[in-house]
């Protein structure tokens, strides 16, 4: 059983750290079959209207309707993001960075190699992974929108498929331009970090920031500028989503 101390500046604990490990585990296994899941979908659709053609006059004809080529961008997007997310628990920093060991390990003792038992990558390769992430599964949120308004105009308001093709311009520009422009702000706030769910991604660091405990704590994490950055960058993302 717990035992908990309470002061006003720590907070200690000693969980059970092997009931700890097999849930974390459990849950990257868990993302990797989604994930994997999905790229494996993505992938045939790709594999159907790209690949699996007779001559370039079939594949033409395949990608003529608007509805076809916005369902090719949006698997794209798809296999993009679940291949990110495939890797990801590799992408995150082998060891934590001097603030989680030195500044922060009296707040949150669970272990590193705990909560990133596949960790192996550094700084460059997590934030990385937090990019891809990031504009693909944002382009797959805006280019579903973008499909369900096509459907809109050609169904009920009967747009020609000529007038459909400055619609799907339009679509995946704004698919493209505005999840590029949100994650390269991100990247210049530095606010791509390894969270609870074991991956990189928008996300306060150290994780522990977003449900601050103690004053002290709650002080550093709000000078911190990767997670302010962070903090006022997914407000803007939320936004641009609604």
């Amino acid at each position: 059983m717990s035992n908990n101390t309470v002061s006003n500046t720590t907070i200690s604990w000693s969980p059970d750290y092997e009931e700890w490990s097999s849930i974390y585990v459990d849950q990257i296994i868990i993302l990797k079959v989604i994930s994997a899941l999905s790229a494996m979908g993505s992938s045939w659709i790709i594999y159907n209207l790209v690949i699996d053609v007779k001559d370039a006059a079939d594949r033409k004809n395949k990608l003529h309707p608007t509805f076809n080529r916005l369902l090719l961008f949006l698997s794209i997007g798809d296999l993009m993001a679940s291949i990110s997310l495939f890797f990801s628990s590799w992408c995150v920093w082998a060891s934590p960075p001097i603030e989680y060991r030195a500044k922060l390990y009296i707040y949150y003792d669970t272990p590193w190699n705990i909560m990133y038992p596949q960790a192996a990558g550094n700084l460059t390769t997590c934030t990385v992974q937090g990019f891809f992430f990031t504009v693909a599964a944002l382009s797959t949120i805006f280019i579903t929108g973008c499909i369900a308004v096509s459907f809109l105009l050609q169904v009920k308001y009967q747009v020609r498929e000529t007038s459909m093709r400055i619609v799907e311009k339009c679509s995946m520009g704004i698919s493209t331009a505005i999840p590029l422009l949100a994650a390269i702000l991100i990247l210049v706030d530095k606010g791509f970090n390894p969270n609870d769910g074991g991956f990189c991604t928008i996300e306060a660091f150290p994780p522990q920031c977003g449900t601050a405990f103690s004053e002290k704590l709650q002080k550093y994490c709000a000078t911190n500028m990767g997670v302010r950055g962070t903090k006022t960058r997914f407000h803007f993302i939320i936004f641009i989503i609604a």
